[in-house]
């Protein structure tokens, strides 16, 4: 479902460019609802649910224009497992992909 997919991509994001704080982890990467709900193949409405029931929840929040993961662990279990981001950004700079 995109719930998952939300968990998973936010999760892999924070693995790959995610700055460790007191409070939770920072996503270094500017990442508009447009540009996830395309990276996910989900309509933007859809994407925005997920992205609100995550916030109530206190597992995220948006600051800044930078996503804080405050709980990546519960990211990763709720998600499907991984995307394979850090597998595809590997790729790309390794002229592979």
């Amino acid at each position: 479902d995109v719930e998952s997919r939300v968990c998973d991509v936010l999760a892999d994001y924070a693995e790959v460019c995610g700055e460790v704080l007191r409070e939770g982890i920072r996503i270094n990467l500017a990442l508009s609802q447009d540009q996830l709900a395309r990276d996910l193949a989900v309509n933007r409405r859809s994407l925005v649910r997920a992205l609100a029931t995550l916030r109530a929840e206190k597992l995220i929040d948006k600051i800044e224009a930078r996503y804080i993961l405050y709980n990546t662990a519960e990211l990763r279990r709720r998600g499907s497992g991984t995307l394979g981001l850090q597998h595809r950004l590997d790729s790309r700079n390794s002229g592979s992909g």
